[in-house]
């Protein structure tokens, strides 16, 4: 099955924000403007649907990987992992946790 070996570099790909935030860079104007379209309730995270109109906002300014997550439909998945804690909801530390553990392999 493929779709969890290509998972570690998606999520890399979901959140460039927080990606860009965890190596010391500011987020682009487009990361920003996907991460607050797609946060309908303006809690600051992400439920699952939001997550899957981030992904798409994303996805549609050229993030190649976020393209990759719609194309195999691992909204899901992809969701469930970055997840950590299972409250439903994807935090910005919970999504950065995430991206440095595919950084480092763990």
């Amino acid at each position: 099955m493929t779709r969890p070996i290509i998972l570690a570099p998606l999520l890399l790909a979901i959140c460039p924000v927080l990606s860009a935030r965890a190596q010391g860079a500011d987020p682009t104007p487009s990361e920003v403007q996907a991460w607050t379209m797609a946060d309908a309730d303006r809690s600051g995270d992400l439920t699952r649907p939001e997550f899957e109109v981030f992904i798409a906002a994303m996805a549609g300014s050229g993030a190649r990987l976020s393209g990759t997550i719609q194309s195999f439909g691992v909204h899901d998945h992809a969701f469930k992992v970055a997840d950590t804690n299972r409250d439903g909801r994807v935090t910005p530390d919970e999504l950065r946790r995430a991206d440095e553990a595919e950084a480092y392999g763990r």
